[in-house]
């Protein structure tokens, strides 16, 4: 009986773990979207100005 619970924090501490580092990178998706729209923005502004 102890295994088993041993067994189901340690599946419960590696699901939660899973869980934050997917929020992590769902964060830095976003992060790099808002990025890359204002360097196209960017871009866009100094290719208006040259042409």
């Amino acid at each position: 009986m102890l295994v088993s619970l041993e067994g189901v924090l340690l599946s419960t501490f590696v699901l939660i773990r899973q869980n934050r580092m997917s929020q992590r990178a769902d964060h830095r998706s976003h992060l790099d979207l808002q990025i890359n729209l204002l360097a196209e923005k960017e871009i866009t502004k100094v290719c208006n100005l040259s042409g």
